[in-house]
């Protein structure tokens, strides 16, 4: 999310000298040929940076300065780092996506996957397999990738190689399946390089990272999907109940990131197709025609910001307010919204949720009334962890990085 962003910008300069890359020569792009091609296949490949293992142990004391902690001698190795495109399914239409891959450089021992999903993004250039050099990105991928890891940043839907299509913010189907289909694109990557490999599997994300890995964690486990072993997920400050939010969002006067709200309702009405309700019944006249140019991808979050207002009665349509719960209008939206909330589902593979008590941007609350409803559903408690944390949105995020991996560190998927 943009809140995130700004909070990495100011550290930005110091931490690029982090992840300066030992190499920056570029293979040729590798195209596969497959005449019978499916979800998860692999359909071009790039090496485009490899990173040692001495440059990132060397440097990454900088980052102790901004609270972020991580055990330097469990960073053993050379990393490459992939550009791919790979398949994926898109309202049931085969489509190109992209992501990233870090392959750990050694050949003597099967790895593992971890999937890296990352926060909110609206500006087409933020795209991870664009903006490969931001310390955002780097942190995501190249860190768990140098501790022994098959490291993967999915662009999502609407990024990348599939920058064509309006972004699948907060529905879950085809960012689970984007997620998941990144994954086997690696593992056919992995194959390709002479790299061992083994199924076990880690979902970290954060913000909308943290839906995502949630979102991909449910979808894996109801369709009973085989090809990777989910040892656990780590989703952090996801707004994982969404209508719950769209509650929230009724009931408040002011909020620092109005541009979530059109991004959910855009993202809807271009997935689903919808046609009432209208732009012009979730939102007041004076915005209406502003919104297409200001979600066309060429603005960030803070650009998009500044021309609306942060007070959501000036914002919103006043009927919206009063009467999405009742007004028939708003039933096929509040419906699309309940469906893709993730609170109706009992895990099985431990989840780690994660919070800062503090968030007023992805409510706090949010995360625990998910937890509650996904206990209620049966979830085993001993496997079902809430994890709060000091800090909001932003200042949340380093405590949320040092967590995570010193559980990874601690756990048999490095094995």
């Amino acid at each position: 999310m943009r809140t995130i962003t700004n909070f990495i910008k100011k550290i930005s300069i110091i931490l690029f000298l982090i992840f300066v890359f030992d190499s920056c020569t570029k293979d040729t792009i590798n195209t596969i040929i497959i005449t019978d091609l499916k979800a998860g296949d692999l359909v071009e490949f790039n090496l485009l940076s490899t990173v040692t293992a001495a440059s990132l142990k060397t440097n990454l004391v900088l980052f102790s300065n901004y609270g972020l902690n991580i055990d330097q001698t469990k960073i053993n190795y050379d990393i490459d780092i992939y550009g791919v495109i790979y398949k994926t399914l898109y309202n049931d239409k085969l489509i190109n996506a992209s992501g990233l891959v870090a392959l750990p450089k050694n050949t003597s021992k099967p790895f593992s996957f971890l999937s890296f999903q990352h926060g909110t993004i609206i500006k087409k250039s933020d795209a991870p397999t664009i903006s490969l050099n931001s310390p955002l990105t780097q942190l995501e991928l190249s860190l768990p990738a140098s501790l022994g890891l098959i490291t993967v940043v999915p662009d999502f839907i609407g990024f990348g190689s599939s920058s064509n299509i309006f972004h699948t913010y907060y529905v879950k189907l085809p960012t689970a399946l984007s997620v998941l289909d990144n994954l086997k694109a690696a593992k056919q990557l992995a194959l390709k390089k002479n790299i061992l490999i083994n199924k076990k599997l880690a979902l970290v994300g954060y913000s909308e990272g943290g839906y995502a890995t949630m979102a991909t964690h449910q979808y894996i486990e109801s369709t009973q999907d085989t090809n990777f072993q989910l040892i656990a997920s780590y989703p952090g400050a996801g707004g994982y109940d969404i209508k719950s939010m769209l509650d929230t969002f009724i009931q408040i006067k002011n909020y620092s990131q109005p541009y979530y709200l059109g991004y959910v309702f855009l993202a809807y009405q271009d997935y689903y197709k919808f046609t009432a309700p209208t732009l012009s019944d979730f939102i007041q006249t004076n915005y209406v025609s502003l919104i297409p140019n200001l979600y066309n991808g060429n603005y960030s979050g803070d650009q998009i910001n500044s021309s609306l207002t942060t007070n959501l009665p000036n914002l919103l349509n006043q009927n919206f307010i009063s009467n999405v719960n009742t007004d028939p209008r708003f039933t096929i939206f509040k419906n699309y919204i309940i469906s893709n909330s993730l609170i109706n589902w009992r895990p099985i593979a431990p989840i780690f949720m994660y919070h800062g008590t503090s968030d007023s941007t992805v409510f706090y609350s949010n995360s625990v009334k998910t937890y509650n409803n996904l206990i209620q559903n049966g979830a085993n408690p001993t496997q079902l962890q809430f994890i709060p944390l000091a800090g909001d949105h932003s200042t949340a995020l380093f405590p949320y990085i040092n967590n995570v991996f010193d559980k990874l560190i601690k756990s048999n998927i490095l094995n």
